[in-house]
């Protein structure tokens, strides 16, 4: 007995039109797809806007092949630089290689000759988030680096806001952006420089590409009265409820000392914590979650509960975290079922 999601292709679809049209013609549309697309289906969501998008962006050499797999042919850049021993796939399938250090530039350079190929790749900045990338003082060595070697070449260069609602960090972090990639196009002018998230793209901070994830599932990157571009939330999670029961006061629900203070209808729904939604207790819930069921406040004849219809932000608040969060896990154990 599983719960169900449904995910709405035509509603992403036309959140990726909105996209697209709020851009400039000239700046690329890139599709972020990582942790399986949001937790929406990362080749069902990719195949689904591929007549839309430019490129897409994952996070790891798997995420990168499996699109491959499902028959997308476009540029697939990958975001975690991959291990030295995963360089030889990342190169087979075509993927754009985030590049660790001048180490990792060689072996890639090496594989590449050996496959018979030219392999891409591209520079991470670290423009003050101190994730991955180098540092401005970095790149003249790496450039050099780079144009000894025969088999790889540099096709973009990006880095990424830590705070961008915040006008000071975000200027702060375009700045130092624009001055390194302006020095790298001094060098290889064809390469595309990006820095946008969905945060980004909402300021109006485009370069030459935009990475849009979270708005393409129909969420915001945070609070904004008016965004300029009007997406919605595609998909929505439902849990089988199981049994239908009344407890009496004093009597125990789930594990632990918990007791009822008064005489209460419960369903217990076929969802729980290894389902995606945190071990916690929360508002219409009776008790902290066991693994495999929940026991919400209830009276219905339905078969199923709504875990998520569209209130991602809603439910993030509840358990004290954010939508991101909630929609890469919601889902986990779910059926997945699609709506064109």
């Amino acid at each position: 007995m599983k719960s169900f999601a449904t995910i709405d292709l035509t509603q992403l679809q036309k959140n990726a039109r909105a996209i697209k049209e709020t851009l400039p013609s000239s700046v690329k549309f890139i599709a972020v797809v990582k942790a399986d697309g949001y937790g929406h289906g990362a080749s069902e969501v990719a195949n689904a806007i591929y007549t839309l998008v430019d490129e897409y962006a994952v996070a790891l050499l798997d995420e990168g092949v499996s699109l491959r797999q499902a028959g997308i042919d476009k540029e697939v850049l990958l975001l975690i630089p991959p291990d030295n021993f995963d360089i030889e796939r990342a190169v087979r399938y075509k993927l754009t290689i985030s590049l660790l250090d001048k180490k990792q530039l060689r072996r890639i350079d090496s594989v590449a000759k050996n496959q018979g190929v030219i392999a891409k790749i591209a520079l991470p900045i670290n423009t003050g988030m101190n994730r991955l990338g180098f540092t401005p003082f970095e790149i003249p060595l790496i450039l050099t680096e780079i144009k000894k070697l025969k088999n790889v070449r540099l096709t973009e260069v990006y880095s990424h806001y830590y705070k961008p609602e915040n006008d000071g960090d975000r200027q702060a972090q375009t700045q130092i952006f624009k001055d390194v990639q302006r020095l790298i196009k001094s060098e290889f002018p064809d390469v595309t420089a990006h820095i946008s998230s969905s945060g980004g793209l909402l300021k109006k901070e485009y370069f030459d590409a935009v990475r849009v994830g979270i708005m393409l599932y129909g969420y915001y990157p945070y609070d904004v009265k008016n965004p300029g571009v009007k997406v919605e939330p595609i998909m929505s999670v439902f849990a089988p409820i199981v049994k239908n029961r009344t407890v009496d006061k004093g009597e125990h629900v789930m594990y632990g000392d918990f007791l009822t203070d008064d005489e209460v209808k419960i369903s217990v729904i076929r969802y729980g914590y290894a389902d995606g939604l945190p071990r916690k207790v929360v508002s219409g819930q009776v008790n902290c979650r066991c693994m495999d069921l929940t026991a919400i406040k209830n009276d219905t004849k339905n078969k199923y509960f709504r875990i998520l219809f569209k209130n991602a932000h809603e439910i993030a608040k509840k358990y004290g975290t954010i939508s991101y969060d909630v929609l890469t896990s919601v889902a986990k154990r779910a059926k997945r079922v699609y709506k064109q």
